[in-house]
């Protein structure tokens, strides 16, 4: 509801305590005002969404006002952060090599020689590009795809719903996948019956970074 405030209501025991909550959540952005009381007491009014209303008695001792305050900015915190998390998986990754085994066959394929494959996953999809690095003066190669994915644990699973070799539509692909730093390595079972395909595939990944 656009426009609404959330009143955080503080009474502090004195002056410096007023000052150091005005610095932590100037770190959160939101609009502060402190109206000072009598007795050296402050009342301090943040604007936001969220919020929660916390009474300070002077009666407890420092220590204790000490945890409060902190455990109430740890909860602001947390909550920002949970809106701005992201799959572990989500990014650009750019494909190194490829390893396909079927029917006993072996086939390593270097994508860092003539040919380039990129990834791109966000909280919801993936899509993949594929082109040869010649401009197509030789062969001209170009491969693309995407769909939504599902991600439980280490199983990653691909829901194709747009490939260029249509054939591959409507097909789902899980994957055992492992994320070490910016390398991601994925492998799993690739089976298109009306394509004649039934293989397993290893991918290695790197992340592409701005």
């Amino acid at each position: 509801m656009k426009g609404l405030e959330t009143s955080q209501t503080i009474l502090l025991g004195t002056r410096c305590y007023a000052q150091f909550i005005v610095r932590l959540n100037s770190s959160f952005r939101a609009g502060i005002r402190v109206e000072p009381q009598r007795h050296g007491e402050h009342r301090i009014f943040t604007k936001g969404t969220q919020g929660m209303n916390i009474l300070i008695s002077q009666t407890l001792n420092m220590k204790t006002l000490i945890a409060i305050l902190f455990i109430s900015i740890l909860i602001l915190s947390c909550s920002q952060q949970s809106k701005t998390s992201t799959q572990p998986i989500a990014g650009t990754w750019k494909l190194i090599t490829g390893t396909l085994t079927e029917k006993g066959n072996t086939v390593v394929t270097d994508y860092t020689k003539n040919i380039s494959f990129i990834k791109i996953i966000n909280e919801t999809h993936f899509a993949f590009l594929q082109h040869d690095l010649t401009k197509g003066k030789d062969s001209a190669i170009y491969v693309s795809g995407g769909g939504r994915y599902t991600l439980t644990d280490s199983t990653y699973t691909e829901h194709l719903e747009y490939c260029s070799a249509r054939e591959w539509e409507g097909n789902d692909f899980k994957f055992t996948i492992k994320i070490n730093g910016d390398t991601l390595i994925q492998q799993g079972i690739e089976k298109v019956e009306s394509a004649g395909v039934n293989r397993i595939n290893t991918e290695k990944y790197v992340r592409v970074k701005n």
